[in-house]
């Protein structure tokens, strides 16, 4: 009732009343429709299947004996081809294989293609009635024979149903190193499969009309199937058959055969209660497709009589109340629009047809620092020439949407990075441009870092790897160096012994060495996050650079004051301060100026580290955070990925500016507080989020 009465004292029926009436009415008959529709498809389905499982209890009944028969027959074929391998392996061990003899005992047992193989998969010598040497290059790369040449396993079989049809191999290790393969053409055995009792039944029972296809498959393929069947998916990858044969269950679903639905019924073919594989029978969905069809259009033309009497009666009470609902949202819109402009976060400006600045924003003022009272009602020339630029190619061009990245310079700020989408609005007689600004600067820089946080995280946990799997033989190589050296002594060339076991030692433990350094990286000590005097810890560093400082010839410069307490490691910080002073100094050579600034801004740390040395190259800025990269002759690559590593699990991120014999500019910026990204305030205006 209260609803009821505040529409009554509106005035008029509100648009949301009325659809949603209209949605519960179509929604009553199209549940009504749909209940009918099921129904129908149930009936058909129990009919479907229970045609299906009676074909395939008949067809099963008579495969049980004829696919033992089979079984048996591969059995054979496959322990004659193991057996003719191992013979050629005994002769070929013997040194008594050579092309003639491998020649002669191919054609003697028939056999199709023999290779032999060395330890790298090449052909030293093959023999068959193929008379074709590339048919190995095909299936060299697969890992079972990968295995059988590097010895790991001693004989194979493989199913070369992938790579070459009604084909398989079988093949022994050499115990000279690769392999002795023979590969078996299996036409025969199939038309033998083909040609039992099972194979004609299908045949019989599959012309009959609304049999699609009758299969018998198992793992490796199709053993028997229809003559409208010429391939079918097999069962490795499909959850549905891979059910069925593991647990040995039947079962039914829909399956797109040849482009058209069928009623697949799936059983388990059994002998002796072993799993042979599975009769998969497809049944013609015409039928079922039919009355579903039938039901569909009476559900469509019911739903059809619904809507349009539905839209009616919307349409004669909508057209009374838009000019009210139009007016009404008019003014909402002229009140929100310049609130939304002056509040939004990004930068707007808008110029009309004229070139003439209409709007521009708080926050594009923020951007670019101008204020709007110098540009509003002036020509775009009055802005940045590259911003004129975007404008003007606006005007000129026949898209209506574009976008722009452009670097902004100014004596006041550093060199910005500008994300700027260009829409043009076309009207009678009258062209808008609007400009959306945004500065992605920090954004960018905290995706770089970010990426190479998750490099060096990746890099790390490699260099983990590697070092826990060298570590365990290191240590045994050097105990038993150590066990040499001193309980065994030669009965000649002693000297010369006890060399080689001390530079055994030695040798190891340099190798050890660098594990730790390898392990150092790789499991950095966790944070001690502590209030730290941030111009006592800058002075604390300096102090211990300035002799270096001064033996060549570098000028100390230090911009900070009244920062305070930050919240950091400050052991681990210190060591990236100090790893950055040192690589200044490092960079200049022939003396310069080396300058330290600090300064904070709401929740950020900003310290700013600058060298007038030679600069880095282009080319080697993006990889300097990288593990191992360096550009000195004698670095080892570790110092700047530690800086990152440092700062990124402070929360923070680094900037780099570099330009050939002008200097280096290295910026850390550190949160007070490490924050999730999506929720950090003073993150939000650079992510947008």
């Amino acid at each position: 009732m209260p609803m009821a009465s505040q529409i009554i004292k509106k005035g008029i029926v509100q648009p949301r009343y009325i659809l949603a009436i209209a949605i519960v009415l179509i929604a009553v008959l199209v549940g009504m429709g749909l209940y009918e529709l099921s129904a129908s498809n149930k009936d058909v389905m129990v009919v479907l299947q229970e045609e299906a499982s009676s074909i395939a209890e008949a067809i099963s009944i008579m495969g049980n004996n004829s696919l033992v028969s089979f079984d048996k027959t591969m059995e054979l074929v496959i322990n004659r081809a193991l057996n003719n391998a191992h013979t050629l392996e005994i002769v070929d061990y013997a040194g008594h294989l050579d092309y003639k003899t491998l020649s002669g005992i191919a054609e003697q047992n028939k056999i199709y293609e023999v290779f032999i193989l060395n330890r790298d998969g090449q052909v030293i010598f093959n023999a068959g009635e193929s008379k074709d040497p590339n048919i190995i290059n095909s299936i060299i790369s697969d890992n079972r024979l990968r295995s059988l040449l590097d010895g790991v396993e001693k004989e194979t079989i493989i199913d070369l149903y992938g790579y070459m049809a009604d084909t398989f191999l079988t093949g022994v290790h050499r115990r000279k190193g690769g392999a002795i393969v023979i590969i078996t053409n299996a036409n025969e055995i199939m038309e033998f499969k083909r040609s039992i009792g099972i194979g004609n039944l299908m045949q019989a029972i599959g012309e009959n009309k609304g049999i699609e296809y009758i299969v018998l498959q198992d793992e490796k393929g199709i053993i028997l199937a229809t003559k409208n069947v010429t391939q079918m998916k097999k069962i490795s990858g499909d959850s549905f058959l891979e059910n069925a044969l593991q647990n040995r269950l039947s079962g039914t679903r829909v399956y797109s055969y040849n482009e058209s639905n069928v009623f697949e019924v799936v059983s388990p073919f059994q002998i002796d209660n072993n799993s042979y594989g599975l009769f998969r029978i497809g049944l013609s969905m015409k039928e079922a497709n039919s009355v579903k069809s039938r039901s569909q259009q009476r559900l469509i033309l019911i739903s059809l009589v619904s809507l349009i009497i539905g839209l009616v009666l919307l349409s004669f009470l909508l057209v009374n109340q838009n000019y009210s609902l139009l007016h009404n949202a008019y003014e909402r819109i002229q009140t929100y629009t310049g609130t939304v402009l002056e509040n939004v976060a990004d930068g707007i400006i808008v110029a009309d047809n004229k070139e003439i600045i209409s709007v521009f924003n708080n926050a594009a003022e923020k951007i670019l620092g101008v204020s709007a009272d110098d540009l509003v009602g002036k020509s775009i020339s009055s802005l940045d020439p590259k911003i004129e630029k975007v404008f003007s190619d606006a005007y000129n061009a026949q898209w209506f949407e574009h976008a722009y990245e452009i670097k902004l310079n100014s004596i006041e700020q550093e060199e910005r990075l500008l994300s700027i989408n260009v829409s043009k609005v076309a009207r009678t007689n009258d062209i808008s441009v609007i400009a959306v600004v945004r500065d992605v600067t920090e954004s960018r820089a905290m995706e770089e870092n970010i990426k190479r946080t998750e490099q060096l995280t990746a890099m790390g946990k490699l260099a983990s790897a590697v070092a826990h799997e060298v570590r365990n033989p290191l240590n045994a190589i050097s105990m038993t160096a150590q066990r040499l050296d001193r309980e065994f002594t030669p009965k000649e060339k002693e000297d010369k012994y006890r060399e080689l076991t001390r530079m055994v030692k030695s040798e190891s433990i340099r190798l050890n060495k660098i594990i730790e350094e390898f392990l150092r990286f790789a499991r950095p000590p966790k944070l001690n996050r502590q209030s730290t005097d941030i111009e006592q810890l800058l002075d604390d560093v300096i102090t211990l650079i300035k002799s270096q400082a001064t033996h060549h010839s570098v000028k100390l410069d230090k911009q900070y004051s009244e920062i305070g307490d930050w919240n950091i490691d400050r052991e681990q910080m210190k060591q990236v301060i100090l790893n950055l002073l040192l690589n200044g100094i490092e960079s200049m050579p022939d003396g310069g100026t080396l300058s330290v600034k600090a300064w904070k801004d709401n929740e950020l740390l900003f310290i700013e580290v600058t060298d007038t040395g030679k600069g880095i190259p282009e080319d080697a800025l993006p990889r300097i955070f990288d593990l191992y990269f360096t550009t000195k002759d004698s670095g080892t690559g570790l110092g700047l990925s530690i800086v990152q590593r440092i700062i990124a699990e402070h929360g923070g991120w680094i900037k780099v500016d570099s330009r050939l014999g002008v200097g280096t500019t290295f910026v850390i910026h550190l949160p007070y507080v490490i924050k999730d990204l999506r929720f950090s305030g003073f993150l939000a205006k650079y992510f947008m989020v």
